[in-house]
């Protein structure tokens, strides 16, 4: 598994549909996955980030190597809701709001 640029995609799922039968790519993009299909059996790869492939396995059977590329999907988010808590024995309670510009341009420290 690859995206556009050639960079091994690592940990897509890589699975039958339907079936129990599946993987994961490992650090050079690559998978195996030994299974038993019939001629309408789909390979289905996901990965965060990218458009899902789904492949007939009747078009790879016998294959040992074949090259797929992901291409990255975009998703425009409208909002996004971020949640926190805290534990404590105090009473006073503290709330703050943030809006987007607050979230994008706040520093934090590693």
């Amino acid at each position: 598994m690859y995206d556009t640029e050639g960079n091994p995609i690592i940990g897509c799922n890589v699975y039958i549909e339907n079936t129990y039968y599946g993987s994961t790519t490992d650090l050079n993009g690559y998978f195996n996955l030994h299974a038993i299909v019939n001629d309408s059996s789909n390979l289905k790869i996901e990965f965060i980030g990218y458009e899902a492939l789904t492949i007939p396995t009747s078009s790879i059977e016998d294959k040992q190597d074949i090259n797929l590329i992901m291409k990255e999907a975009f998703n425009k988010l409208k909002a996004v809701t971020v949640t926190a808590g805290r534990m404590g024995t105090g009473e006073k309670t503290e709330v703050a709001v943030l809006s987007s510009l607050d979230v994008i341009t706040t520093w934090c420290p590693r």
